[in-house]
Formats: C-alpha cells, sequence, structure tokens
C-alpha cells in the first residue's frame, strides 16, 4: 500500500498546527510490516507544554507489574523513514523560540531503540534565561546513527551590549551537554557572566544582583560552574562561598556568608536540586557559648557550648 500527500493536516491544536507532505510505502509480509518512504514539512508551527514541575523516573528505576504480562505482539515493525522540515517550521518552548529546518533519516528495528542520522538546526532564533533573552548565533543537533533523544549539540547564544559580546556554548551530547562562557573581547570568566546577565561588569553590580549571578553559575550547569561561584563571592567581599551536602546528594546547596560583625555570622543556602532555600545567623555570646537560628522550610534555634580539647 502506498500513501501520498499534499500539505495533509496531521494536527490542529493549541500545542501543534502540521500539516505533512507524505510518499510512504507499506508491504505487509507477516509476521513484518515494512514502512519506507519520505515525508516532507514545508510549514508547522509547534509549541509543546512545559513541564517545569514534572520529576523523571530515575534511570535505574524497576517496575515490576502484577498479574500476567501481556502477549507479545504478532507483528514486527520495521521502518525506515526520511524526514524533512522546511524553511518555515516554527518552535516555541522551553526558553526556545525560533526557526527549525533540516533533514533525518530514521530507522526503526524490533527490539531496539529509534535511531536516526542527520541534522536539525535553527535559521533564526532566541533564547531566554535568567530574564534575559539571547540571540542564537549556531544551533545544531547531530545525529550520527545514535538513539534519536540524544544526538550531539553544537549550539551558542550570545548577549550584544555595546561594543561586548557575551555568550554561551553548549557542546556534547543533548542529554548531558557542557556549558560554557566566552566573550568578544576576552574577560573574566566572571564578567562574561555578568554582561550575560546583568548586560554590566560584575564590579558594578549589587549585592542582590550577586545573589542572582551564584545562581546563574550553578544552576546553568557551567563548566566550572562551582570554582566561579566561588570568584564572584570574593569579588563582592564574602567570606564564605562553597557547597554544603547532605544525607543525600540532591540535598547539596550553595552556601554564601559574610561576617556583620566579629560576633555576628549570616549565611544564606540555595538548593541546587531543589527549590528549598535557608537564612542561618550565628552570634558569639563568649569564647564557649554561640547563638545560632535557622529560618526557611522549618525554623529553629540553638544555643551551642564548644569545649576545646
Amino acid at each position: 500500500m502506498t500513501v501520498r500527500g499534499d500539505d495533509f493536516l496531521v494536527l490542529n491544536n493549541p500545542e501543534a498546527w502540521l500539516p505533512v507532505s507524505p510518499n510512504i510505502t507499506l508491504t505487509v509480509t507477516p509476521p513484518r510490516l515494512d514502512l519506507k518512504g519520505d515525508i516532507l514539512i514545508k510549514e508547522a508551527r509547534l509549541a509543546p507544554s512545559q513541564f517545569t514541575t514534572a520529576i523523571r523516573p530515575a534511570p535505574d528505576l524497576v517496575i515490576i507489574a502484577g498479574g500476567k504480562a501481556p502477549p507479545p505482539s504478532p507483528w514486527q515493525i520495521s521502518s525506515q523513514i526520511g524526514l524533512t522540515l522546511g524553511q518555515r517550521v516554527k518552535f516555541t518552548g522551553y526558553g526556545l523560540e525560533g526557526t527549525v529546518t533540516g533533514h533525518l533519516d530514521i530507522q526503526d528495528i524490533p527490539g531496539q531503540t529509534t535511531r536516526a542520522r542527520g541534522d536539525l538546526k535553527v535559521i533564526t532564533g532566541t533564547y531566554s534565561a535568567y530574564g534575559q533573552t539571547l540571540t542564537i548565533e549556531n544551533g545544531r543537533l547531530l545525529y550520527s546513527g545514535g538513539p534519536i533523544d540524544n544526538p550531539a549539540v553544537d549550539a551558542s547564544a550570545v548577549r550584544v551590549v555595546g561594543d561586548v559580546t557575551a555568550g554561551l556554548r553548549l557542546n556534547g551530547l543533548l542529554q548531558h551537554p557542557e556549558i560554557e562562557l566566552f566573550s568578544r573581547p576576552q574577560m573574566s570568566q566572571t564578567d562574561m557572566l555578568s554582561y550575560l546577565i546583568l548586560g554590566r561588569p560584575l564590579a558594578t553590580a549589587s549585592s542582590a544582583q550577586g545573589q542572582l549571578l551564584y545562581n546563574a553559575a550553578t544552576a546553568l550547569g557551567i563548566k566550572g560552574g562551582y570554582l566561579l561561584a566561588a570568584q564572584i563571592g570574593q569579588s563582592l567581599g564574602l567570606d564564605e562561598v562553597g557547597l554544603e551536602g547532605g544525607s543525600e546528594p540532591t540535598d547539596t546547596s550553595l552556601v554564601i556568608g559574610k561576617y556583620l560583625s566579629p560576633r555576628l555570622y549570616v549565611n544564606y543556602s540555595v538548593g541546587l536540586f531543589d527549590t528549598i532555600n535557608q537564612l542561618r545567623l550565628r552570634y558569639t555570646l563568649s569564647r564557649r557559648w554561640t547563638l545560632e537560628t535557622v529560618t526557611g522550610a522549618a525554623m529553629g534555634g540553638d544555643l551551642i557550648y564548644s569545649i576545646e580539647r
């Protein structure tokens, strides 16, 4: 059986307006079903829902279903489809807004993960992060025969402020990319991030803006982000910048602190994997006695007595 069409409307809802032009042949040789051919998408509008609070299952999760397992399918389905995106395919979602084009050769083999060869690239587009809209200079997904959901990434997005261009560069695999800062002209990493987020050098940043830079240095997953956060803290005159662990790896927090006086110390911790923030005050009453209070998801206080040996 052969299926041919021109701008056949497959989807038409708030998340996708998708007309396709297929030229596909289906061959049935029991127990095999073989699909071969090409699909052209000249124009489309894609705006998938964003599930920002969704929790992904752990990679080592094993689901044991009760009762009898469903019988295996009597059919073995394989496919070789060439997918071509034209010059008017628009994507909006997850901070990205742009026009995407390219070609993929997609292969399905029974019992194996869907694989692909080819590339997709952003013709024009922007990426929004930390209240800033960055212009995409280069954006490509490269498929070399591996799983379709984990291609290689080659992308960069920039912000231009006067004569300064600051940006992010992504490389590696999509599921675990490496993110690096760059600038034109060349400058320190702390100023690169400050221009990217604030539009000016770190020396002119306020304490509140410094906190925003701390969060960005760690949450964006920038290569060397923890060292970068420490450098930002030192530049703003903080006495402590570091990581604090818990009973689980996901309990890790970024901690910044400063002595407001020789006796009064204040630190603030931000969860790297959750939204829990905590403020801690510590006041030295004497050589042995210290009063400490904590405000966050829970509140409490301690009177601490220390003995040195």
